[in-house]
């Protein structure tokens, strides 16, 4: 590439030379080279290109499916960083699915692998999960979809300042890519204040899930504030807690 000289700037394509202006500098380069949409769809040297382009389109709807079906547990959750790094997750979970070729791997398979299922459930949504922020011990049992919060003390949870309330939520969701549609399992909600003194709960959705495609047992702790009789979501990124706790 080099630079134009003289008082005419030229655009177009004179004797194999392009014209053109870059970044507001009128510039020049040998014709040819590059890549059309026909060089991407059809040549033969552009093959990993398509298949890593099929791919990576997979990977974002199923991580879209994933955010929207989420969204009782993410509302009030503000990390910038959350697209990027689901999408990192997913695209390394896909490597996963080892009997699909490549360009037409599926998060369906993979998620099926322990491997896959392993890598979604140490992912970290928020600076401490559930049971940290708990305090406690999560017990997840998939044949009752139900979750036993064990060894639990209201008093050694550090609420927020000013805040006076937490709730607890629940929800199995299932994800069924090829309809591109999400379905929500959710618990009643679990209210904790300081002065409770139970030792134990357990959550179980209203209505327990079926269906098919994947399915995502997660858990998500939220602190409020209560002015005049009314809840104000403690928006702080430390004092929100989400985790997967299951997947099959």
């Amino acid at each position: 590439m080099a630079e134009q000289k003289g008082l005419i700037k030229l655009t177009g394509t004179i004797d194999g030379v392009s014209f053109y202006f870059r970044k507001g500098k009128p510039v020049a380069r040998k014709a040819g080279g590059g890549f059309s949409s026909e060089k991407v769809k059809h040549s033969p040297a552009m093959v990993r290109t398509r298949e890593n382009s099929s791919e990576f389109g997979h990977v974002s709807k199923f991580k879209r499916l994933f955010r929207l079906g989420l969204f009782p547990f993410l509302n009030g959750f503000t990390d910038s960083t959350l697209h990027g790094r689901l999408m990192s997750l997913f695209q390394t979970i896909k490597t996963f699915d080892r009997v699909s070729v490549r360009g037409q791997r599926s998060l369906g398979i993979a998620l099926g692998t322990p491997e896959g299922q392993s890598l979604l459930k140490k992912f970290v949504f928020s600076e401490q999960s559930v049971s940290q922020l708990l305090r406690s011990r999560l017990v997840f049992d998939a044949a009752s979809a139900t979750l036993t919060v064990a060894d639990f003390s209201a008093q050694a949870l550090k609420f927020p300042l000013g805040s006076s309330v937490a709730e607890v939520q629940f929800g199995v969701l299932r994800i069924d890519y090829a309809q591109a549609k999400t379905e929500l399992f959710m618990s009643n909600a679990h209210y904790i204040t300081p002065t409770d003194t139970e030792t134990q709960f357990t959550m179980t959705p209203t209505v327990l899930p079926t269906g098919t495609g994947v399915f995502i047992a997660v858990a998500g702790v939220k602190f409020y504030e209560v002015v005049n009789g009314e809840r104000y979501l403690v928006k702080s990124l430390g004092e929100l807690g989400v985790e997967v706790l299951g997947v099959w």
